[in-house]
């Protein structure tokens, strides 16, 4: 692979072949040694090579001694001045292995303050950009329920227990119909009614619903078998209760509601299969009534 020339970096790049330290705290220590100490080291050859100097070895071990702690003080001071560089690189690997977004300092003015807080604004940026995409991808535009794509990984991660999850399908009766006299527009507007229905029914923070596909619904609903039976009968009560304004008319409709609870070792797709058919009994039964597969 050919490497990208940055000429802006022609020095740094130098520098980072001379000094061959993995740590850029190391390549600025050195640097700092060798502007300090080089000039000292020579002046105090020169003095003693050319026998101009009185002093004793006290004065010489005290200036050692100074330059030492001066030193300490050096590296000291360049570790921590890098803090924010090491901050901002693990704000990045955090974000990029776990997802959350770790705090970073933003009320400092220097060049470090500012790469934190371009860090931590980007960060919070891209977290709301991935999060909205997220949301496109796994919801339905119209219902704000869960996609199909989204309702199958749900389904997947679920842990079903038996007796206590039950899943449901539910298909609008007669759907085609209002949209043939009334027009999409209206059964769009039936679709948002029986989704916010849907989510007012559910009695555990674990339900969740998505929209199947077209006119029709799956439920997952947690709890034993005749409070989620009272729930859905409670559910197409109140459906069938509502008049819906449109226009210069009202609108009703109705569903058909299919209901398995799930069984020891069984498949996600059985699971499916059996709803499907308690489904479909509803419907040849007359329409507007839940079945119990």
């Amino acid at each position: 692979m050919t490497r990208q020339k940055h000429p802006d970096l022609a020095v740094y790049l130098w520098f980072n072949r001379l000094l061959k330290f993995k740590k850029l705290k190391y390549k600025l220590f050195l640097l700092a040694f060798i502007a300090t100490h080089v000039p000292l080291l020579t002046y105090i050859a020169y003095i003693f090579l050319s026998n101009q100097h009185n002093w004793s070895y006290t004065e010489l071990m005290v200036l050692v001694t100074a330059t030492l702690i001066g030193t300490l003080f050096v590296l000291w001071a360049i570790h921590h001045l890098l803090k924010p560089v090491s901050h901002s690189a693990e704000a990045l690997d955090q974000y990029l292995h776990n997802a959350t977004i770790r705090p970073l300092p933003h009320y400092i003015d220097d060049e470090m303050g500012q790469l934190m807080r371009r860090v931590g604004y980007t960060l919070h940026t891209l977290d709301r950009r991935f999060k909205a995409l997220e949301n496109v991808s796994s919801y339905d535009f119209l219902t704000d329920l869960h996609n199909r794509r989204s309702a199958k990984a749900q389904l997947n991660d679920n842990t079903f227990r038996v007796g206590q999850t039950y899943l449901v399908m539910i298909d609008l009766d007669d759907f085609k119909a209002i949209n043939d006299h009334l027009g999409h527009f209206a059964g769009d507007v039936v679709l948002k009614d029986v989704a916010s229905e849907i989510k007012a029914s559910f009695m555990t923070p674990d339900d969740w619903a998505a929209r199947w596909g077209g006119d029709e619904f799956l439920l997952i609903l947690h709890g034993d078998e005749q409070s989620i039976i009272q729930q859905l009968a409670t559910l197409q009560e109140n459906i069938n209760q509502k008049s819906i304004p449109f226009e210069n008319r009202t609108i009703t409709y109705s569903i058909s509601l299919g209901l398995t609870g799930y069984q020891e070792n069984q498949s996600i797709k059985d699971l499916l299969k059996q709803a499907d058919r308690a489904l479909l009994t509803a419907k040849n039964k007359g329409k507007n009534q839940l079945y119990q597969n």
